[in-house]
């Protein structure tokens, strides 16, 4: 499947959600950026016939997608309604794969993955946790890390020197739009477009 045909088919198998809850800093990612993601990903080897965990699976795009490219997929939701939505998403594609409603950073994996992917909060709304938090634990579970990430210049900076800190080398780092619809009430605009920047790393 190409990179186009992928977008497609996502935007047609994923409901978003249904309540986005500001708490979890719950936005949809939009099919075009996972299917980037994922495209890139299968092409550097790391998504077909490959052990893969989906943190912070919220509605399922990214590791159902990554099942639809072959891989054995564990996708891992903490927030109720989110893992009803993700249930209902995943019988919607014919391929078996794993939930786990589990709180990602306290979460203990039973097995190791090769690919970790990741759209997790970033930690701006909300300040108990924040993205780097998740990657943590990515690294601690998987041998390859696609995680997205505020695309704010000053994090454009910063990024390699704190994944360093966590014992983690970034690869690539690619820029993409995410456009954010008015999703909770005090959104003035019913679109916007969002920089965010996905970052591969080991």
């Amino acid at each position: 499947m190409n990179r186009k045909d992928l977008e497609i088919y996502l935007s047609q198998i994923v409901s978003p959600f249904g309540s986005p809850k500001i708490e979890y800093e719950q936005y949809q990612t939009p099919p075009r950026v996972a299917a980037n993601l994922l495209h890139r990903a299968y092409m550097q080897g790391n998504i077909e016939e490959k052990n893969i965990v989906d943190l912070c699976a919220g509605t399922g795009i990214l590791g159902l997608g990554a099942a639809i490219l072959g891989g054995r997929v564990d996708l891992v939701e903490r927030e109720d309604d989110a893992f009803r939505q993700l249930a209902e998403n995943a019988k919607k594609v014919d391929i078996p794969v794993t939930l786990h409603q589990e709180n990602v950073i306290t979460w203990e994996s039973k097995r190791q993955y090769d690919t970790a992917i990741l759209n997790p909060p970033f930690g701006i709304q909300q300040k108990k946790v924040r993205d780097l938090d998740f990657v943590k634990k990515a690294g601690e579970i998987a041998e390859v890390i696609y995680t997205i990430h505020d695309g704010s210049p000053s994090n454009q900076e910063k990024l390699p020197g704190l994944y360093n800190e966590l014992g983690l080398t970034i690869k690539e780092m690619y820029l993409d739009e995410f456009p954010l619809s008015s999703s909770y009430p005090w959104h003035k605009m019913r679109r916007r477009i969002h920089k965010v920047l996905v970052v591969y790393s080991s």
